[in-house]
């Protein structure tokens, strides 16, 4: 994507770290969905597509109420277009 730099921004080594972040409206978060499955079913964070990957669990996750956010909405923009269709929107 031009313009974005991988570099800036938090690196967490361990994943609840992240999810809090996530949690926590300071970014979004690529996660296997059995960590973050509290989260979802009460709402704190959406997963805004899918299907899930065979042999790639990870989720694009954030608040509900960062869904207009548009660096979030870069990044779903970005995720969304992988080659081959591997990811589709959720409802």
């Amino acid at each position: 994507m031009p313009g974005l730099d991988v570099s800036a921004g938090l690196v967490f080594s361990d994943e609840t770290h992240a999810i809090s972040a996530a949690v926590g409206e300071q970014g979004v978060a690529l996660m296997s969905r059995q960590l973050i499955m509290d989260e979802l079913e009460e709402g704190r964070l959406v997963q805004p597509f899918g299907p899930e990957f065979e042999g790639k669990p990870f989720f694009l996750v954030y608040p509900e109420s960062r869904r207009h956010d548009p660096t979030i909405q870069a990044i779903r923009d970005w995720v969304l277009a992988v080659p081959g269709g591997l990811c589709t929107l959720m409802n």
